[in-house]
């Protein structure tokens, strides 16, 4: 299977490009021992005449070799290539570009197909700034015009997403004249689906070096590239392109002059057009899963946490150190998802409380006309406990009454099948409660939940379910009630339920750790 790069088609690397992609590989992970999962998960696929390198969302990288030299003998590359330390950098930098995850991050942040350049852009500002922390003093060494957060004119230290909203809309691709031409004479050839990406810039426009497309990288036209393409950056290694008119080849459509512009796919970018869509037989095969990359990225951090203060080589950027923290962190737990979750359990093991009754005799019977009884599941009671004290704001009471609300309405309790009390210092009379509307609030002292949890449990018939919903300012009960099952919500501005639930999942921050606990934040309801 091959797919056109510049009437040219992808293929396996050969021998001697294989050679020099390995010790480009093992440069990297010598400087950055920390990145080895990534670097050598990355897929080579050799794709001449493409004119950069870039990575696609499955890790496969796409190296136009004809831009590096081959032989690692060599002290000086070629004119117009790359040296193997060069080239090792830029490994990093596409390896930074899908441990970052920065297509997936991209599509969070609502990034759309004509943004994607400006947000390949930010993620380059983000890499290059770290790696020329960590590379400093070795052979290995980024294009000094590539992509920084000063040639931006902005700020070090901030993230993909906030460089990208600082240049959104400075970078979108120009118009390309021939496609417009034939798109008004009725020749549709312009797609702009991301595996065309048709609208792409004229042949006057900038290239991924900065440089206008007719002319060498040096700026002149008679083909000696007197400067040398090794130290203009290239697409992949986040070259610098001039705000608002995005580089030749950002359309990448059929008119393209130069390489395509950003690190493709896998960097955020827009795909290159020979990105390739699954296995491709004898060039790569499928690349990294999804799941895949989440486990390897989850092994960097590690790698990462645990190179830090030691005595390996390499240091470890801030970036880097930021990111390893986050991709190690908790994952954060949705509290609405969360208190669904603690309601249903509570209301599951109500059901699953099945009993002997002799109402409904079994319709099997033993000899002798001995009855059986039948098997009964009851169906849930509910009481829930609304703390009214004073430290209880308005903010907060609404957010419970909107969670009872929806709690009513998706449990199907109606009637008798759920009442309510409230309580400060005493607590009032059960109420009958269809809906959040029916509610009418008392109270307003101070507060002691286990008055409202004793009256809850004096309900006949007794409460299988009673949840308690307050800003956790208070006393609890010293021993769990019987055949009863407690579910605590803690009300309070910035709480998450990683607050109050520990490790193990038991109930934390000085709560009963025999009840169900989550949290409710009253500003994110």
């Amino acid at each position: 299977m091959g797919v056109l790069v510049d009437h040219q088609t992808l293929r396996a690397p050969t021998e001697a490009e294989d050679w020099i992609y390995r010790i480009a590989s093992m440069l990297a992970v010598q400087r950055m021992p920390y990145l080895a999962s990534i670097v050598y998960n990355l897929r080579p696929v050799a794709a001449p005449g493409l004119g950069t390198i870039g990575v696609d969302r499955r890790w496969r990288v796409y190296i136009d070799f004809d831009k590096i030299e081959l032989d690692p003998r060599a002290n000086q590359p070629a004119k117009g290539k790359w040296s193997k330390f060069e080239f090792s950098a830029v490994l990093l930098h596409e390896a930074n570009h899908v441990l970052r995850d920065h297509a997936n991050r991209g599509d969070l942040h609502g990034v759309g197909l004509p943004d994607r350049l400006a947000w390949n852009i930010a993620g380059d500002a983000c890499i290059n700034d770290d790696l020329d922390e960590c590379l400093a003093g070795s052979n290995l060494a980024l294009p000094a015009d590539g992509i920084r957060s000063a040639s931006l004119g902005l700020d070090p230290g901030q993230t993909t997403e906030w460089y990208y909203d600082k240049i959104k809309g400075q970078f979108a691709p120009p118009p390309c004249p021939a496609c417009e031409a034939e798109q008004q004479s009725g020749n549709d050839t312009g797609d702009n689906s991301p595996g065309s990406g048709s609208g792409g810039a004229s042949g006057t426009a900038n290239d991924s070096h900065g440089t206008p497309a007719n002319t060498d990288a040096d700026g002149d036209a008679d083909g000696d590239g007197e400067a040398g393409d090794a130290e203009q950056g290239g697409g992949g290694s986040g070259g610098t392109p001039s705000p608002t008119t995005a580089p030749s080849g950002s359309g990448a459509c059929e008119h393209q002059t130069g390489p395509p512009a950003g690190c493709g796919s896998g960097g955020g970018g827009k795909p290159f057009p020979c990105e390739i869509d699954g296995d491709a037989g004898d060039v790569t095969d499928s690349g990294v899963s999804a799941h895949e990359a989440d486990l390897l990225r989850r092994d960097a951090a590690i790698q990462i946490r645990n190179h830090q203060g030691g005595s390996g080589q390499g240091t470890v950027p801030a970036g880097l150190s930021r990111l390893a923290e986050e991709i190690l962190a908790p994952p954060k737990i949705d509290w609405r998802r969360h208190l669904r979750a603690s309601v249903k359990s509570g209301l599951s093991w109500a059901a699953g409380k099945v009993d002997y009754t002799y109402r409904r005799p079994s319709k099997r019977t033993q000899r002798g006309g001995v009855i059986l009884p039948s098997m009964q599941m009851p169906k849930p009671k509910v009481v829930t406990v609304l703390d009214t004290s004073g430290s209880m704001g308005s903010d907060d009471i609404q957010a419970a009454l909107a969670e009872i609300d929806g709690i009513c309405k998706k449990a199907g309790l109606r009637g008798d099948d759920h009442k309510i009390t409230y309580v400060d210092a005493a607590a009032s009379d059960l109420q009958r409660v269809n809906s959040a509307k029916d509610i009418v609030l008392t109270g307003g002292g101070g507060t002691d939940m286990r008055v409202g949890i004793d009256l809850a449990l004096e309900e006949r018939p007794r409460p299988h379910v009673v949840i308690v919903m307050t800003d956790g300012y208070t006393p609890w009960p010293d021993t769990p009630p019987h055949d009863c099952k407690v579910i605590i919500v803690i009300i309070r501005e910035g709480i998450t339920p990683e607050d109050v639930v520990d490790a193990g999942g038991r109930a934390a921050l000085d709560l009963p750790d025999w009840a169900i606990a989550t949290a409710v934040d009253p500003t994110d309801v």
